[in-house]
């Protein structure tokens, strides 16, 4: 009840929302708003295309593309505040090793990801601090692909490929495991075969499974994975990386990954404890380098909000706070109006 519009109803097929008159910033222009239910991302970019809906907030980069060409639309696009990541479990004695973290990193073609799986709707990560914030740093990279050197590494932790069967092995084990993804979300499937086929290449199996949204938690705050295929949040201040990344995070925090690093965590303690900017940007800045050199999985990349919206609608504006973080200033002129 304190935002720009208040909740009336819900039911399966529709959310009812109306203006708040008494909001604090001024009463949205919009009368009320009407969320309607599809079953998937395909049927409701469909139905803005059919225009039984004025806006779709998240498309998918191939919908994205098509949508952009149909006259009675204006498409709008940002970066979003989330990057994806492949997270290890590092209670898995092989992926718990420094070097081969480092291996399968090189092994990952990130530009191919975003030109093929994103069409070009991103840009590839470095890290966990969100490109549009005052503490990221552009001057360090991400990992080079170079599959060369991810062999290298694997290698000099022990991993060569002793019987012939293409798969590398150490001690009488395979290297494999599997990396869990969550049902229906096409953009991470795609990645996740892209990422497969490449490991392959190297000689690393591994395996992708689905998972439920309803299983999610039990799921991370149990570790019951080897790796995993998320969307982390990125704030624009740097010290949400303290929930994901600090030690003492892991037992009863959001530090699913038991990642552990005492340099992180001096370093995330002090970004906490220092007021001036400029020496907390030199801070981050170290985080970010230190995070890279120790990665606790995969850092892949960073997608555009895509969204679609009537043209009929004007003072649309997409941001990183996300598609509907200016919805109060959305209005229709009074002679394009359909709804009443």
């Amino acid at each position: 009840g304190t935002g720009p519009f208040k909740f009336v109803r819900w039911s399966e097929e529709e959310i009812i929302l109306e203006a708040n008159k008494g909001y604090f910033l001024g009463r949205p222009y919009l009368d009320k708003i009407v969320v309607k239910i599809y079953k998937s991302q395909e049927a409701s970019w469909a139905g803005l295309m059919r225009e039984e809906v004025d806006f779709s907030p998240d498309l998918t980069p191939e919908s994205y593309n098509i949508l952009k060409e149909i006259p009675s639309l204006k498409t709008y696009y940002s970066l979003k505040p989330l990057y994806y990541i492949m997270t290890f479990n590092l209670r898995n004695e092989i992926l718990k090793d420094k070097g081969v973290r480092q291996a399968l990193n090189h092994a990952i073609d990130k530009e191919r990801i975003v030109r093929e799986v994103l069409k070009e709707e991103g840009v590839i990560s470095s890290g966990p601090i969100y490109p549009g914030s005052w503490a990221y740093d552009k001057e360090i990279p991400s990992y080079p692909y170079d599959p060369k050197r991810a062999i290298e590494l694997l290698r000099e932790a022990g991993w060569i490929d002793h019987n012939g069967d293409h798969i590398l092995d150490k001690g009488g084990k395979n290297f494999e495991f599997t990396l869990y993804i969550n049902e229906g979300d096409n953009l991470k499937e795609r990645a996740a075969i892209m990422i497969q086929d490449q490991l392959l290449d190297i000689g690393i199996r591994m395996r992708v499974k689905q998972f439920t949204a309803a299983s999610l938690l039990d799921f991370l705050f149990q570790k019951r994975f080897d790796a995993i295929f998320q969307e982390l949040l990125a704030a624009p201040d740097p010290d949400i990386n303290y929930k994901w990344w600090h030690s003492s995070q892991i037992e009863n925090g959001f530090n699913w990954f038991s990642y552990n690093n005492q340099e992180i965590d001096r370093l995330l303690d002090q970004g906490r404890a220092t007021l001036d900017k400029e020496e907390r940007k030199k801070i981050y800045g170290r985080f970010q380098e230190e995070i890279l050199d120790d990665p606790p999985g995969i850092f892949l990349f960073w997608s555009n909000y895509l969204v679609g919206v009537h043209k009929r609608f004007k003072g649309v504006k997409i941001t990183a706070a996300g598609p509907f973080s200016n919805i109060r200033e959305w209005y229709v002129p009074k002679r394009e109006q359909r709804h009443r």
